[in-house]
This record gives C-alpha cells, structure tokens and sequence, in this order.
C-alpha cells in the first residue's frame, strides 16, 4: 500500500489528451518539502520509483542472498539485479511482479509483490 503513494494523484486525468506520467502528489510534495536537500542519489530513486514501469519477470537464476536474473515477460529483457531477500526465497521459474530501478553502476528491484506464481501454475 505505501508504494501506491508514489503514484496516487486524485487530480490527475487518468486517459485522453491529459492524462501523463506525472508522479503521484506525495511524492511532489515531499520533493517540494526537501528541495535542495535530496541528494543525487535520492532523487534517483525517487526518479526510478516513479518513471520505470511495473511488470513480471520470470526468474532465470538466483545465488541467495546476492542477486538474481531476471527475463520481462512482456518485452522479453533480461536483467541481473542485485537483491539480498528474495533471492534467498526465490526459485528458478517463479514469476515474480515488480519494478527494476536502473541506478548508476547496479540494477535493484525497487519494489516486488508479496507473492509470486510458481513454476507448476505456469502454461507452457
């Protein structure tokens, strides 16, 4: 629910000629609030948080506790991230929901879905 926040704007138009990719009005606010106070690194998450988009991922690989492969269903793209948690608890094939923030040297996964669809639901 807190990531929903960074998104939520109950002003803006959410189709035709109006509709953008404007962030969320929390995240607006909070970076009027601490304007010349974020560092270049917090703007760049906060950049990520809300431009790079939310899809699935299958998982290719994983070594726990250090980073996993990962292919976008959608467009076909394969990333390596680097993710100390799920990779501990994730498997080869599972297909996890999410959204990869691209950082200046190393990719992360800024966010994930609590629950991810095993290998055995999948369709061939």
């Amino acid at each position: 629910m807190s990531y929903f926040l960074f998104y939520w704007d109950p002003q803006r138009p959410h189709t035709g000629k109006g509709a953008s990719r404007r962030v969320g009005i929390v995240t607006r606010w909070y970076e009027l609030e601490k304007a010349g106070k974020l560092s270049d690194m917090e703007l760049l998450l906060l950049e990520q948080a809300t431009t790079q988009p939310l899809s699935f991922f299958e998982v290719l690989w994983c070594e726990a506790g250090e980073r996993i492969g990962l292919r976008d269903i959608l467009i076909g793209m394969e990333t390596e991230v680097v993710e100390r948690s799920a990779s501990r608890t994730l498997q080869k094939g599972d297909i996890v929901y999410g959204q990869i923030w691209n950082l200046q040297m190393i990719s992360i996964l800024g966010c994930m879905a609590l629950i991810c669809i095993p290998p055995s639901w999948k369709g061939r």
